[in-house]
């Protein structure tokens, strides 16, 4: 009779874990989204910024602005692709 109910609670702990472990693996996909929403918001005032800039001359700070959006993009979808 113990070893019944020690296997069913085994089964129960076992369920709880893949439960938790669901919850983790949706966890860290909205944290991956959350830091690409964060990095893209965070590009786009660099790039505001570099076209508040260009309008007094410099257009050399936009494509430096973009091309750091650009690889902020990659690196994010890098290391997405890493965690699938």
């Amino acid at each position: 009779m113990e070893v019944a109910a020690g296997e069913v609670e085994l089964r129960v702990l076992r369920a709880e874990v893949e439960a938790k472990e669901r919850e983790e693996a949706e966890l860290c996909g909205r944290l991956c989204d959350a830091d690409l929403g964060l990095i893209e918001a965070s590009s786009t005032v660099d790039t505001l910024s570099a076209k508040v800039e260009t309008s007094q001359g410099n257009q050399r700070a936009v494509l430096e602005a973009s091309a750091q959006q650009i690889d902020s993009q990659v690196a994010v979808l890098q290391r997405r692709l890493a965690n699938m």
